[in-house]
């Protein structure tokens, strides 16, 4: 079948999917899952893959949501047994940081990124649905690797991670690059105190309780290590962030 010929086989189509998040990961390409599917369930796994990538690019998440558990509710149990009992499966959950991660917690992290990062997530994902109408299968398999990685960074602890991820959804509103040197001048114990003073100054926000959210700021500040001080201080990269969002030289009385 000449059309079959040109676009491809699914289970090959699949497999560049999977190639290209295995490499995306520092592994060798797998060669056992893909045996798990026939014909038919590939192509039902690319349908899939299309369809969320769709409702995804279309801000359609609950949607999206809905054809993934749809899709895996509806798998055989011969199909779910094969790739559960799939080391290859195993190595890229350690890979990408995912081993023993609870779904809770995989969410959590999940909407931690969306949050921050919205405009970045919607550009991966148009980026992917791109490739995925092209027929770029490993490309889709590449950057849905790196979505995953941004998303569940394993270079940092948890505070120090969380924090980053503030930093970068900042950044990248203002157009700049992430700041790589910041996130230096904390420790993780200071990194859970800044996460902890932005979620109560919200809290406070959110209530409208103006001047409580500036007494949490202020007793933040003001308990900071001079060190820590010191090292935001001499941050070029805060002073590019100010400069971007018009903040340089702008006192507190003009700000108020």
């Amino acid at each position: 079948n000449f059309i079959l010929d040109f676009v491809g086989a699914a289970t090959d189509n699949l497999q560049l999917v999977f190639n290209g998040a295995w490499e995306q990961a520092g592994l060798q390409d797998p060669t056992k899952l893909i045996t798990c599917f026939n014909e038919q369930q590939a192509q039902q796994a690319l349908d899939t893959l299309s369809q969320a990538l769709t409702q995804l690019d279309a801000n359609n998440y609950k949607a999206a949501i809905q054809t993934g558990e749809n899709y895996v509710n509806g798998l055989p149990d011969s199909v779910k047994t094969c790739a559960k009992n799939d080391p290859e499966g195993d190595e890229i959950a350690k890979a990408y940081g995912l081993e023993n991660m609870s779904g809770q917690e995989a969410l959590a992290k999940f909407l931690k990124y969306f949050t921050f990062h919205q405009k970045e997530f919607h550009n991966q994902i148009h980026t992917m649905k791109t490739e995925d109408d092209a027929g770029q299968f490993k490309s889709v398999g590449t950057n849905g690797g790196k979505l995953v990685q941004a998303i569940f960074p394993k270079s940092l602890g948890d505070a120090d991670s969380d924090l980053q991820l503030i930093f970068n959804g900042l950044w990248e509103q203002a157009g700049l690059q992430d700041p790589t040197e910041l996130i230096k001048c904390f420790n993780e114990q200071q990194a859970q105190d800044a996460l902890d003073t932005i979620h109560t100054t919200l809290g406070d926000l959110h209530a409208n309780k103006f001047s409580d959210a500036v007494k949490t700021i202020t007793t933040y500040a003001n308990s900071m290590p001079q060190s820590q001080q010191d090292c935001l201080n001499n941050d070029s990269e805060i002073d590019d962030m100010e400069k971007a969002y018009n903040l340089y030289n702008l006192t507190t009385a003009q700000a108020e």
